[in-house]
């Protein structure tokens, strides 16, 4: 029997709509560098709201970890959480941007394209090109391009010229493969590739625990490895948190600074951090870690001297 495009287009949309909420724990490694740190994400998404947060190392230290940040999206204001130095950022005016924060686009919900059916603003692209599946399915150029078996899958291939091919279950409409592509020498050449696997069952909808992810040219081979999954249970309450004491306030777009009472414990940890460093670091005077010092005590006496002004 002769499969149509409308066939396969159905079942992906099917799936997609399937889920109305989401919450994934993320490990990730870089398999080409594998004595780097591996990066714990949470990401969430419902309706229009979005949840990101990331850190390095075991929970219990993350917010010890001066690169850990925690993202709030509710459509219409963007919050930014460094835990490390206790500092929130609020936007509402700067919210919509298409900047390396878009907590929209987490790397999880991009490869998998998922999109939720209850948010009815448009899906974020990528350098003008569809990557979400509301926008793929419904994008004229796409097609259908044959079939391959994928792991011992029966797949469907369903491509746009010059953007992406995508390899989807003939039985489930899960896809097992999705690849960025474009011309070169008159040929579809991949330049990125994305390798689902490991598909399980969460409150009846099947979700990859395994993103394998390799971009050519880049030397980047990263594996990501759900550790816990919602689905269609996401309490509201993930989308807000408590800013700890002592938390600087800063409202992007009108400049207001205010301080939460408090925090005398975290001037503590940064103090100690600092002296670790400074007793450590390099002889050399301008190396990398000698800036991330002078970087720290300046944000230090900063801190100091806000914490003796009067509170807004």
């Amino acid at each position: 029997m002769q499969v149509e495009l409308s066939d396969v287009t159905q079942k992906v949309s099917r799936w997609n709509d399937s889920i109305k909420s989401l919450c994934v724990r993320i490990e990730n490694q870089h398999l080409n560098n594998p004595s780097d740190d591996i990066v714990t994400i949470v990401t969430a998404a419902k309706g229009k709201k979005r949840y990101y947060s990331s850190w390095h190392g075991p929970e219990e230290l993350k917010d010890l970890d001066p690169r850990t940040a925690t993202q709030f999206y509710d459509g219409k204001v963007f919050d930014l959480l460094f835990h490390y130095i206790r500092r929130y950022e609020t936007t509402a005016r700067y919210a919509n941007e298409d900047y390396l924060w878009k907590v929209q686009q987490s790397m999880y919900f991009e490869a998998i394209g998922w999109w939720p059916s209850t948010d009815d603003s448009s899906p974020p692209t990528t350098k003008g090109e569809p990557c979400f599946l509301p926008d793929i399915l419904s994008d004229p150029r796409l097609h259908l391009n044959g079939t391959k078996v994928i792991r011992g899958n029966s797949c469907h291939i369903l491509a746009i010229p010059n953007v992406l091919r995508m390899y989807v279950d003939s039985k489930s409409g899960v896809i097992h493969q999705r690849e960025q592509v474009r011309e070169k020498d008159g040929k579809q050449k991949v330049w990125a590739t994305l390798e689902f696997r490991d598909f399980r069952e969460c409150n009846g909808v099947l979700i990859p625990h395994t993103i394998e992810r390799i971009i050519s040219g880049v030397e980047l081979h990263t594996l990501a490895t759900v550790t816990s999954c919602q689905v269609n249970s996401v309490p509201d309450s993930l989308f807000t948190i408590k800013s700890p004491p002592g938390t600087m306030v800063v409202n992007r777009d009108t400049g207001e600074v205010i301080q939460i009472p408090g925090g005398l414990d975290c001037m503590d940890y940064l103090l100690d951090d600092i002296a670790r460093h400074i007793s450590n670091r390099s002889t050399r005077p301008y190396s990398k870690a000698y800036s991330f010092i002078l970087m720290l005590g300046l944000f230090a006496l900063g801190w100091v001297c806000a914490m003796k002004l009067p509170m807004q």
